[in-house]
């Protein structure tokens, strides 16, 4: 299943909902959170009776850049020598690159080149047989990996008529938002969209909780599940 897939997925719930009497006069909208905020525009840039989208933590910019960034900060949070994570940011950006550049090859070829990119960084050894390395080459040219590396977020905004809330945590290391709010609204703003509107919320991680670092680990140990002014908000 792809992105793509799951979009068919919610433009059938909306479409199941639109045919309950109680909801026949009600205004009917998403809500997507992280890729969901990536779904909702993908529905209401095609079905114009939405009413009204809300991206909580949504791509903004094109998603290869947005994982950068998301690796990024990671990295940067781990305590490893700079020589390592500079490498692996590196190896990142050019498998990320490979991907997103890669839309219409085979998948064997694919797979070719990712080995190939393996391989180069760790002396030539052949890692073919390596299960580590294969499991990596597995993920990273899987359908989904494969369509969500290649999106752009930012011409699916640009159809959007309906009524669009953007937010984000300010400490959000997934969907980072000086990266990604920014990117939302320049999209909608050049569309000449009148009706949005474009948040960021302090101390908030990438599931809207009151957060210290709003790095992954930190998740679970966080008593709040969602932060009471963003559901007031929306």
């Amino acid at each position: 299943a792809t992105t793509q897939d799951f979009a068919e997925d919610a433009q059938a719930a909306i479409n199941y909902l639109r045919q309950q009497e109680r909801f026949a006069e009600s205004p009917v909208g998403i809500i997507g959170h992280s890729e969901g905020g990536m779904i909702a525009p993908m529905v209401a840039a095609e079905d114009e009776a939405i009413n009204f989208i809300v991206l909580l933590a949504g791509p903004g910019v094109a998603t290869n850049e947005l994982m950068y960034l998301q690796n990024e900060k990671y990295i940067n949070a781990q305590q490893i020598p700079e020589a390592l994570k500079q490498s692996e940011l590196e190896k990142q950006k050019t498998l990320f690159n490979i991907i997103k550049n890669g839309g219409d090859l085979p998948l064997e070829k694919l797979q070719d080149l990712i080995f190939q990119e393996y391989e180069k960084r760790n002396g030539g050894i052949n890692l073919r047989n390596n299960p580590d390395v294969q499991s990596a080459v597995k993920q990273f040219t899987s359908p989904w990996m494969r369509y969500f590396m290649a999106y752009e977020p930012g011409p699916t905004l640009a159809k959007l008529k309906c009524a669009v809330l953007a937010i984000n945590g300010d400490k959000d290391t997934q969907v980072v938002a000086e990266q990604n709010i920014p990117g939302i609204e320049k999209a909608l703003k050049e569309s000449g969209h009148q009706n949005y509107t474009v948040k960021v919320f302090p101390n908030l991680n990438h599931l809207f909780q009151k957060a210290e670092t709003g790095q992954l680990d930190e998740y679970e140990k966080i008593e709040e599940t969602v932060n009471p002014e963003v559901l007031e908000y929306v």
